[in-house]
This record gives structure tokens, sequence and C-alpha cells, in this order.
């Protein structure tokens, strides 16, 4: 009778060990399918990040310029003529593919993009504007002769949603580790320590760990 119920305990251990081979198994098997998913993921999001970066690469944006009334798409362009004059980017309407404004928090406010019809021009514009605010020279409403308190004017590149996220998280970076400079441009973002210090590509949000674990 012992020899029966060792007999039938030992059965027992055997299906658990089966049964947990078996699930094991069917655990190793979604890992497997998680990772392949995960990989599909990263290469449409790569794919879409990509279209977007070549969509916006004769983009930029312009924010903190007042809305007129009424505003036309004609109006606006001029506006941007005119800032081309004043930072000594001399320009045509023509070489305005499309202008409008986005969404923001202050719907009086609201960001300017400006699709220009080269990536050239676009540089020049950014190139320009930076300039300027090196020289303290700054792009203001008064210099546009927009009526109404003198407000900063700021020009920046049209970064895909990906990089935007990328460029806070460096900016934030930047502060909590006593980065003097980040900045972006044609799609990159950097980071410089101080003025002549190595310069520190950012790729994706790893490239901050090893840039604070090189400190």
């Amino acid at each position: 009778k012992l020899l029966a119920v060792v007999e039938e305990f030992r059965l027992a251990v055997d299906f658990l060990v089966q049964k947990n081979e078996s699930l094991q198994t069917q655990v190793n098997g979604l890992e497997k399918e998680r990772t392949v998913n995960f990989q599909y993921i990263s290469s449409l999001e790569s794919k879409v990040d990509s279209f977007e970066r070549s969509a916006r690469s004769t983009c930029i944006e312009i924010r903190n310029l007042p809305t007129s009334q009424p505003e036309t798409k004609s109006s606006l362009v001029e506006n941007v003529v005119q800032i081309g004059k004043i930072l000594n980017v001399p320009m045509l309407t023509t070489e305005v593919k499309d202008i409008f404004r986005i969404k923001t928090k202050d719907p009086a406010n609201k960001t300017v993009i400006v699709d220009f019809t080269s990536v050239l021009l676009k540089e020049r514009f950014v190139s320009k504007y930076k300039k300027c605010n090196k020289e303290n020279n700054r792009l203001t409403t008064e210099k546009l002769r927009i009526s109404g308190p003198s407000k900063p004017i700021f020009i920046s590149e049209n970064l895909s949603t990906k990089l935007k996220k990328l460029f806070y998280l460096a900016r934030e970076h930047a502060k909590a580790n006593d980065f003097k400079f980040c900045w972006a441009s044609n799609g990159k973002i950097f980071l410089r320590k101080r003025e002549g210090g190595p310069l520190v590509r950012v790729n994706n949000e790893s490239d901050l760990k090893i840039s604070s674990d090189n400190q």
C-alpha cells in the first residue's frame, strides 16, 4: 500500500514538472513574441520619425508673433518677409511654400509654422536669427512695427514629435548637470559643458545617461 502511495505521489510530481515545463515554454514563446513586437514597433516609430523629419526639413517655428485682425496667409507671409529683412535674409513671398498657425495654450498667440521652398533658406533664416541673438540685437514685435508693448519673437527649427521630446529632456539634463549649452541644429541635438568644451551629440535618451556617467 505504501508503494502505491509513493507511486501516486511520483506521478503527481511528474505531472506538475511537465506542466511547469509546458508553462515555461509558453512564457518563453510569449517573451520572444513580445521582443519581436517591440522591435517592429520601434522600427515603425523610426520610420514615422524619419518621414516627419523629412517633411519638416524646410520648416521653422515662429513663437510670440501676435495675431492680427483680420489675419490671412498673405499677411503672415508679409510678416515673414519683413522678419527676413530685419535678419538680413532677403526673400520673395513665393519662397514660402505654406504658412499656418498651430494650437497652443494661448489661443490669441498661436505658433506660426513656415514651410520654405528650400532647406538652405530655412537654415539661413535660423542661422541669422541666432547671430542676432548673440549680438544682443534681439528680434521683437517693435522691430516689426506691431502696435503694443515690445515683445521678443522666437524662431527655431520645427522638430519632429520624437525630437521635441528628446530636446526637452536634453534641456532638463543640461540644467541638472551644469551644461552651459544645449541646442538643436539641422534636426540634431547637441550639448556642451562649457565654451570650447567637447561636443556631445544626443541621439537618444541613453546618450543623456552616458553623458551623466562621463562627468
